[in-house]
């Protein structure tokens, strides 16, 4: 993404097979990617890069083109140094490379959903917050469903709880409400973030691939629901 005068603008490249050249490709492409999953298994998927007008579909803030920002509740947490264990935003603060941090305990912080000896709930928030929040919040995208899926957000209806979507279509499937309390495998919200098909999927653009464990953590939050 490039700032002009007129404001953010996006382009979509794509690295050769050698790593050291990136090619504008206005129309996007397909990579075959392979990796290594958490159990040791060997994956391979095909990865579409989005066109140029995709870009806006998920780098969108109150119907502007901009980055997907990073957010202080997703950094607001210790990492090893050499020096020892520091916040990183105080570790920025003091190397002179951010300004305006006023200390871990004026700003709000997530902790690691990864870590199943954490509550449940919060690692659900925490989840949804970082994976989902962009699109589906006030200035998101998302804004129009009525989905709000911020780490901060407490009404049950906005969290999809006993809700109607708004205009699910094909990808609610065979369901009802976004989520059904104690009933993951009811809920379209589950079955949309454990699809690859196209119109079902979400997040609609960049992923080819089911995020198994994500998925695992939101099911677990919702069949803990009574």
């Amino acid at each position: 993404m490039i700032i002009s005068e007129k404001g953010w603008v996006a382009y979509p490249y794509i690295w050769n097979e050698s790593q050291t050249e990136a090619i504008l490709k206005v129309v996007g492409g397909e990579i075959e990617v392979s990796f290594t999953d958490y159990q040791g298994k060997d994956q391979v998927i095909n990865y579409i890069v989005p066109n140029k007008n995709q870009c806006k579909t998920c780098h969108n803030k109150s119907e502007t083109l901009a980055p997907i920002d990073m957010k202080v509740q997703h950094l607001n947490n210790e990492l090893d140094y050499k020096s020892g264990k520091a916040n990183q935003l105080t570790h920025w603060t003091e190397l002179g490379k951010l300004e305006g941090f006023e200390g871990e305990k004026a700003h709000p912080a997530m902790i690691n959903y990864e870590d199943k000896n954490l509550p449940l709930e919060e690692r659900a928030m925490a989840y949804l917050d970082i994976n989902c929040s962009h699109c589906h919040s006030a200035a998101g995208p998302a804004s129009t469903s009525g989905l709000f899926l911020t780490y901060d957000q407490t009404d049950p209806l906005k969290l999809g709880v006993n809700k109607i979507p708004v205009a699910a279509g094909n990808g609610a499937g065979t369901f009802d409400f976004d989520i059904v309390p104690g009933k993951a495998y009811e809920s379209i919200i589950t079955h949309r973030m454990n699809s690859t098909e196209v119109g079902i999927a979400m997040p609609e653009l960049g992923r080819t691939t089911v995020h198994k464990e994500g998925v695992q953590l939101i099911k677990d939050w919702i069949n803990s629901m009574n």
